[in-house]
């Protein structure tokens, strides 16, 4: 039995990774832009656009993933990403009606 495992990380570009790369950029840039004003005096400014930014990342990594196990980190990534964003957008909104 031959116990040769290998684990390596990659990349995969192609037509449609590159549209998509571009579109998830284009948006996260806009999303970023828009997030400015709104939360220009909250209290959690720089946490939210960290976790913005980690989310687009994730987003890309997840597209450009060459094997399952990456699909895999990249999207627990995305997911943990996008619960703390709006997490911070829950804290914004009960500070502002309240």
């Amino acid at each position: 039995m031959n116990n040769d495992f290998s684990f390596e990380f990659g990349y995969y570009i192609d037509s449609l990774t590159s549209i998509m790369s571009i579109l998830i950029t284009i948006v996260g840039i806009f999303a970023l832009i828009y997030s400015d004003n709104y939360m220009s005096h909250d209290e959690g400014y720089l946490r939210f656009f960290a976790y913005m930014s980690l989310f687009n990342t994730s987003m890309l990594g997840l597209v450009t993933s060459s094997n399952l196990i990456q699909i895999y980190i990249f999207w627990e990534l995305v997911g943990m990403f996008l619960v703390h964003t709006t997490r911070c957008g829950k804290r914004l909104s009960k500070s502002v009606y309240n």
